[in-house]
């Protein structure tokens, strides 16, 4: 078999196909004409629920948080006289926290500032208590109630407060 005989025959079949015929005048997409149940508005209305679903969830879950923040601010403001005491930094994780040594825990990087400086440590989360109120239980306020990256210390706000109010 000569590979250059080959090679003409197959493309003496190009001339067999019609090149003068119109195709289907169907402006529809491939996938709007096999899955016709799929309407772009019906799908971006249900991408919006999924928006709408994921947000709420979100709120609802802040507004759980910071509820227990609140009531574990206040017991703790008690606990440390304001964050002066030498049990500021004690960890009252335990007191909030009452789940086995076994118990599924997550570990996080979080940045912690204080007023003499700062650092990035792996800290421990369990998942019986939200986040923020177990790094409060450590002396820092977390950045956020869900899923903080940095904390401050109630020792450098408390000084943040202070400079504010006496600096006029």
């Amino acid at each position: 078999s000569n590979p250059e005989a080959d090679t003409l025959n197959v493309l003496s079949a190009w001339g067999s196909i019609p090149w003068d015929v119109m195709s289907s005048t169907n402006h529809n997409q491939p996938s709007q004409s096999r899955y016709p149940l799929l309407d772009p508005n019906i799908v971006a209305a249900a991408r919006q629920r999924d928006r709408d679903i994921d947000q709420q969830i979100l709120v609802n879950n802040r507004q759980k948080a910071m509820s227990k923040l609140f009531n574990s601010y206040l017991w703790l403001r008690e606990k440390t006289n304001h964050w002066t005491t030498e049990t500021s930094f004690h960890d009252f994780a335990p007191r909030f926290c009452r789940c086995s040594e076994t118990a599924r825990r997550t570990t996080a990087w979080i940045d912690l500032v204080d007023l003499t400086g700062q650092e990035r440590v792996k800290f421990q989360y369990c998942d019986c208590m939200p986040r923020c109120v177990q790094v409060l239980a450590s002396g820092f306020l977390a950045s956020s109630p869900l899923e903080p990256s940095a904390a401050f210390s109630m020792r450098l706000l408390a000084y943040h407060n202070y400079a504010w109010h006496h600096s006029n």
